[in-house]
């Protein structure tokens, strides 16, 4: 849904046309975070795209029965705040403002306070997304 929510609320991704994932962005364009997510379960094929685009990676893909400690997270600039996005969360965490110019600095700011809560934990990875003009 995280990948899903940055397409569609903040335009941030190109969509390769013929793939499924294009196919259902344009499906629900227009729907409302809660028709989305119902959209998506319905979606019978949404697991096997994301089991073949798993696939065309450079790592190997742990089994899909496997449970996972990991999971995405995103941080994004809406209407001059800095938002959390977090699939394990109700809903977007307000972490105080910010703008486009800023947005890198001020996640960072944010992904230190997360490493100081654990600082032996090293098991994450940042990156940013970013536009290229």
């Amino acid at each position: 849904m995280l990948v899903l929510t940055m397409y569609l609320d903040f335009g941030y991704w190109t969509i390769i046309d013929g793939k499924h994932f294009g196919k259902f962005i344009e499906g629900c364009l227009k729907l409302s975070p809660e028709e989305r997510a119902a959209f998506l379960e319905k979606d019978k094929d949404m697991g096997s795209a994301h089991e073949d685009s798993a696939q065309e990676g450079q790592t190997q893909a742990p089994p899909a029965e496997e449970k996972l400690k990991t999971h995405f997270i995103a941080f994004v600039c809406k209407d001059g705040g800095l938002y959390e996005l977090n699939g394990r969360t109700d809903g977007p965490c307000f972490h105080g403002d910010t703008s486009p110019d800023t947005l890198l600095e001020d996640a960072v700011a944010v992904a230190k306070k997360f490493m100081e809560r654990d600082p032996d934990e090293v098991n994450f990875t940042l990156m940013a997304l970013a536009k290229v003009d």
